[in-house]
């Protein structure tokens, strides 16, 4: 019986497919590809971004859709406003820094734009065009984070002893990436879109708590305090919904975090570092970019951290970045941009209240905490995609009026 059901389903979806045009199957052919590539450091995501933005230019040119085109962008306009502000603060910012700025500086400029903002303006295009399912992005995403936390579970069972029972914490996870952080990131947005997405069922527990082991054995300090910041907000703004089953969830979860941490020195050291605000540095880095903004405030000093005289980043490797999002803003940008920025964002913010979506309202909280810790709001290729996606979602059914 259960055979026969699968083959049926099988007919069914081949008959489904079938129906698809070819055009787009190709599109989502490259949406998931996109989507599978965002956790990994690789070629394939250079691929499928351009893919995606070459499908929807000969869209637009052979059937002549100049006017969907404009109505997305009229639709969009306070959107497009800010997002044109803090471009030019980009800009404006290189410019009066042009001769301490980073090598590839214009670089990450141009790939701003094209790699976010024209994605994000692809897949709302397409939206009006086919009125795809949006969770295909969420659930790809879980997807290709469980492939990712393949990579660390195997990392794990031949290294162990240094991970789980050395007295310190310089072995985190780094799974198919370079570095624990990254792998902490990587893990922590599976967990937050496996919590907030998926129907609870034993699977779900069962993916929950692998993530949990992993975020914690990463090492990220800035993936724990986001994951818990996440299951808390989400909780308090769902407060009257919480069903028994998610009670139960979270104690589970409590209880074998506390396990790991009775059964692994090197997890009690790296908790210890944090409440005891071992800082890795931040502290400095964060105070440096303050006392640079103040002496720029207007427009900042552009892509410069680490080249303008005297940087701290000469003598100490460990000030690479500011790892905040708010002292990159201020530092790169100044006033202008860091206005532009937070208009942005309360943009979409309003937008999320009016149409109550808590859903997304609590992933976008979840990456604006994790960005108060590392990463740069500029050149994170990881988060900066996510926040795409998180947008669309947000944005799609004003992009399509």
């Amino acid at each position: 019986m259960i055979i026969a059901e699968k083959i049926l389903f099988l007919q069914n979806l081949k008959d489904k497919l079938k129906a698809v045009p070819n055009f787009q199957l190709l599109f989502l052919f490259s949406l998931i590809l996109w989507c599978v590539s965002l956790p990994f450091d690789n070629a394939i995501y250079q691929v499928s971004w351009v893919l995606l933005e070459v499908l929807f230019i000969f869209h637009v040119l052979y059937n002549k859709n100049y006017k969907k085109v404009y109505d997305i962008l009229k639709n969009l306009k306070y959107f497009l406003g800010f997002f044109v502000l803090i471009c030019a603060s980009l800009c404006i910012s290189n410019i009066l820094n042009f001769e301490f700025l980073a090598p590839k500086a214009w670089h990450s400029v141009v790939s701003f734009v094209f790699r976010y903002a024209v994605v994000l303006f692809v897949l709302c295009y397409f939206y009006k065009i086919y009125e795809f399912d949006y969770k295909i992005l969420i659930y790809v995403c879980i997807i290709a984070s469980c492939f990712m936390a393949t990579s660390g579970l195997y990392e794990l069972v031949i290294n162990y002893q240094n991970i789980i029972f050395n007295d310190s914490s310089q072995h985190g996870l780094h799974g198919f990436l370079r570095n624990r952080n990254g792998f902490g990131l990587a893990m922590a947005t599976g967990f937050a879109f496996i919590f907030i997405y998926m129907k609870n069922s034993l699977t779900k527990n069962i993916l929950m708590a692998i993530f949990v082991f992993l975020i914690i054995f990463s090492f990220s300090r800035s993936a724990w305090v986001a994951s818990s910041f996440l299951v808390i907000f989400y909780a308090l703004l769902n407060f009257k919904n919480i069903k028994k089953e998610y009670v139960l969830s979270a104690i589970f979860i409590v209880l074998v975090i506390c396990a790991f941490f009775f059964i692994s020195d090197s997890f009690q050291h790296r908790f210890t570092q944090l409440t005891q605000g071992e800082s890795s540095h931040r502290f400095g880095i964060w105070q440096y970019s303050f006392e640079m903004f103040l002496k720029q405030p207007f427009f900042g000093w552009g892509d410069t951290f680490k080249f303008v005289p005297n940087a701290p980043y000469l003598l100490n490797t460990n000030y690479s970045a500011p790892h905040n999002m708010i002292m990159e803003l201020l530092y790169t940008t100044g006033i202008f941009g860091f206005c532009a920025f937070m208009g942005l964002n309360f943009y979409i913010f309003l937008h999320l209240l009016k149409t109550k979506n808590i859903k997304i309202l609590s992933l976008f909280a979840f990456f604006f905490v994790i960005c108060q810790f590392d990463y740069g709001i500029f050149s994170t290729k990881e988060i900066l995609n996510y926040i795409v996606i998180l947008s669309f979602i947000a944005l799609k059914d004003r992009a399509i009026l």
